[in-house]
């Protein structure tokens, strides 16, 4: 990968968008039988996505071999009482962006008493993904027509700052021109994703379809864990206040390269791979 030193972190030396390797395997047998075994279950599943998008999201990530997401808060102990604790309306959670899997988790396992509010910044605007399909789609690449994000207090969002998916091996720049006056009134906090392996993360461009059947033939358990972080009030320092938090409390290495790095090394991946 000599060809993309360029974007390489001069710190840390990661490569955010590279994708890590799984492990490789000669259990292609095995694949198969876990794809005949799963498909059935997942079509079994599928007519619940319009009524119920949480009991489809919970039902399909166990389907696809999400074990276990362990949920901690930042200064409690794991033997706390974390249900209180639990996104709710009226707050936004800063949160990083590994994969497809971040929906899975964030309404399989985090919200119980409403529907999630999931917004990408672009240029100082807030576009908001309407449905798990949606995020899908945008964690693989898709260029995707969303609506403006209009702000309510009633509203549990989750910011993906980001504003792209990385390896999972560090916390990219912001997007440029994020300005949070509109939310005042919300609490801040922030939501930390981690996957294992981390080989589960897509920072290159995927078809819906070979994700499906990466996922379907994937003989390994997923395993994720989440960290919220409190942040409260709002003030000009929110956004690096919750950098801050990333980086301490949830140990992930800060790179210098964001959304528009990313642009760049995708036009080179493609011509390079084309």
């Amino acid at each position: 990968m000599e060809k993309y030193t360029q974007f390489r972190d001069k710190a840390t030396g990661i490569s955010p968008f590279i994708p890590v390797a799984s492990a490789s395997s000669s259990w292609s047998l095995v694949g198969v039988l876990v794809l005949v075994l799963r498909l059935p279950l997942l079509l079994l599943v599928l007519p619940l996505y319009p009524l119920s998008p949480t009991t489809w999201c919970k039902l399909t990530s166990w389907i696809l071999g999400l074990c276990k997401v362990d949920t901690s808060i930042h200064g409690m102990k794991r033997s706390t009482d974390i249900s209180n604790f639990y996104p709710k309306q009226g707050e936004l959670y800063i949160t990083n962006f590994t994969s497809p899997w971040d929906i899975f988790i964030i309404f399989g396992s985090l919200i119980t008493n409403s529907t999630p509010v999931l917004l990408i910044p672009r240029d100082n605007t807030f576009y908001q993904l309407k449905s798990p399909l949606q995020f899908i789609k945008f964690a693989l690449g898709y260029d995707l027509d969303l609506p403006i994000y209009t702000c309510s207090t009633k509203d549990t969002c989750f910011l993906f700052a980001e504003g792209t998916t990385s390896n999972g091996k560090s916390l990219l720049k912001f997007a440029p021109e994020i300005q949070l006056d509109k939310f005042k009134q919300f609490k801040f906090k922030t939501l930390q994703i981690k996957l294992q392996p981390v080989s589960f993360c897509t920072p290159l461009p995927m078809s819906l379809s070979q994700w499906c059947f990466r996922m379907l033939t994937n003989v390994k358990l997923l395993n994720a864990k989440c960290k919220i972080g409190f942040i409260d009030t709002y003030d000009d320092k929110v956004l690096e206040r919750a950098r801050e938090l990333f980086i301490t409390n949830g140990k992930l290495k800060s790179v210098d390269l964001g959304i528009h790095e990313k642009k760049q090394f995708l036009a080179i991946y493609a011509k390079n791979h084309s």
